[in-house]
């Protein structure tokens, strides 16, 4: 016999419609945002990071929004942890990474110092959307993204 129940919850999720914003329409961001995904940050400063990019999203060409690791474009990495600084070795070169740290090198935007600062932060996001969009016009078909200087 078939359980009513769990059919019915079933199928509500499948039919549902996408969740919108405050305005009643479908947020696009779901749709077209870029995605962050933190790496070797303390559960509070993900809390932290993801009240701040959801508050700089709006001021932001592209839409951002908080993701996995695999799911993810872009990566906010905690360079001060273990995870962060063996991420950075291993994909430093093939992935836009936004450094943070408690002594970041001097005038590189995509290396914020510690406490995280909104202005900070979305002046890297700004950086990291610019630099995708000049990869996805100038891309010959790799998909790979490298800064420029």
């Amino acid at each position: 016999m078939f359980n009513k129940t769990t059919i019915l919850s079933h199928a509500a999720g499948l039919f549902a419609k996408p969740k919108s914003s405050r305005g009643g329409s479908p947020d696009k961001s779901a749709v077209n945002g870029q995605k962050i995904a933190p790496v070797g940050l303390p559960k509070e400063e993900v809390t932290l990071l993801t009240s701040m990019v959801s508050i700089v999203a709006i001021r932001t060409q592209g839409r951002w929004q908080m993701s996995t690791i695999d799911d993810a474009e872009v990566f906010f990495v905690d360079c001060d942890s273990k995870e962060g600084a063996s991420f950075v070795r291993r994909y430093g070169e093939r992935f836009p990474i936004i450094r943070y740290s408690h002594k970041p090198p001097q005038g590189d935007v995509f290396c914020l110092s510690k406490p995280l600062r909104a202005r900070d932060l979305l002046s890297a996001l700004k950086a990291v959307s610019a630099m995708t969009q000049r990869a996805t016009v100038g891309a010959s078909g790799s998909k790979s993204l490298q800064r420029t200087a």
